[in-house]
């Protein structure tokens, strides 16, 4: 055996992508994830009771429940299909029968 080897094989990449949180092995997205998102609560909480209770500084508690508001809530897409369907009045009239052209033979 080499020196500075050791018998069990150690996956660094396992490592810095799972996280041990109280005893368990979670992923290290999931783990930052609600952190965030804990944390996040805590201010809007905070700065909605300095709203509510107290006068001070309500600037401030202003700009951070709005700033933590910003953050939590997604912000508003629309859905982009790769295939758009035409509406429906569209597809009937295109439908038609193709008699109704333009070339029309004169006796």
């Amino acid at each position: 055996m080499q020196r500075g080897s050791s018998a069990i094989a150690v996956d660094n990449n396992a490592i810095a992508e799972n996280w041990y949180v109280f005893g368990k092995t979670v992923p290290k997205q999931e783990a930052v994830f609600f952190s965030q998102i804990i944390l996040l609560y805590i201010v809007a909480i905070t700065c909605i009771l300095n709203l509510s209770l107290t006068t001070e500084n309500s600037t401030l508690w202003t700009a951070l429940l709005s700033s933590s508001l910003g953050y939590i809530l997604p912000s508003p897409s629309i859905k982009k299909t790769k295939y758009h369907k035409q509406p429906q009045y569209l597809e009937s009239s295109s439908s038609a029968s193709p008699s109704h052209s333009m070339s029309h033979a004169t006796p």
